[in-house]
């Protein structure tokens, strides 16, 4: 009987140790649970879910509004990082899925490039890795502490408005990413998804970017906004309400397709 316990405690550990596991970042100013349906696509497929929370944003509208006055280039690579050091300590033997939306896949591909962390795959929405002339505006030195107005539809902001700081920490993530990029690194298998019409990422520079670097296991997937969409804004990925059915059907069943193969 003695052995017979052993055996089923040390299959029971197995399984938990090689548990997947999805990493989950939402994007800049977003609500967390803004990517909530994502979160779902992994959880039905049996894959344990993480859901990271960055400084200055909360599912509660304005409550870390002060705190983005403060924010620092480094303190959101260190959100996703913490939360990545806590799977590899719960679960050292399990994949790693990674999921981010703009800021968020930015932040991915940066500690990435940088080997703090490996990830199985990556699932890329709108990733803010060759953003527009017009995002570039934000770039205009001004007071750090000057508020400009969200676009981002209530329902998925985390705040009614931003401050100069976050574009100018973002930017700070973004040049650094791209200064040092080691292509190498990051040419995982990736599922980068991209409306032609983003307001804020470029598609033809998403493209550019990797037939340059020869990221031969990226593909960047054409994706538009279908009947139903409640919302016109291009950069929004979220789910069935921001895509349409039939777009986001589609989103969803490639997701599994990618992970399954």
């Amino acid at each position: 009987m003695k052995y017979i316990f052993l055996l089923f405690l040390s299959l029971s550990l197995f399984a938990q140790e090689s548990t997947p596991v999805a990493l989950i970042v939402h994007g800049l100013n977003s609500k967390p649970k803004a990517m909530d349906a994502y979160a779902q696509i992994f959880k039905e497929m049996k894959i344990k879910t993480y859901q990271v929370s960055l400084t200055g944003h909360s599912d509660i509208i304005n409550q870390c509004k002060e705190d983005l006055k403060q924010i620092k280039a480094h303190d959101w690579p260190n959100d996703v990082l913490r939360i990545y050091e806590e799977i590899k300590t719960k679960y050292p033997n399990s994949p790693i899925y990674f999921v981010g939306h703009s800021l968020g896949g930015l932040l991915g591909s940066t500690l990435l490039n940088q080997k703090k962390v490996y990830f199985e795959k990556m699932i890329l929405l709108a990733p803010a890795l060759n953003v527009n002339l017009s995002a570039h505006l934000m770039r205009i030195p001004l007071d750090p502490s000057n508020y400009v107005p969200s676009f981002t539809p209530i329902e998925y902001s985390a705040n009614e408005s931003t401050v100069m700081a976050i574009y100018q920490a973002l930017f700070e993530i973004y040049d650094e990413f791209h200064e040092n990029l080691k292509p190498n690194h990051i040419n995982i298998p990736t599922l980068v998804f991209l409306d032609p019409e983003d307001e804020l990422i470029s598609f033809d520079n998403t493209q550019k970017f990797i037939q340059k670097n020869e990221l031969t296991n990226w593909n960047l997937v054409k994706v538009r906004k279908s009947k139903g969409a409640l919302f016109d804004y291009h950069h929004l990925l979220h789910d069935e309400r921001t895509m349409g059915k039939e777009s986001w059907g589609k989103i969803k069943m490639q997701i599994i397709d990618f992970i399954n193969q």
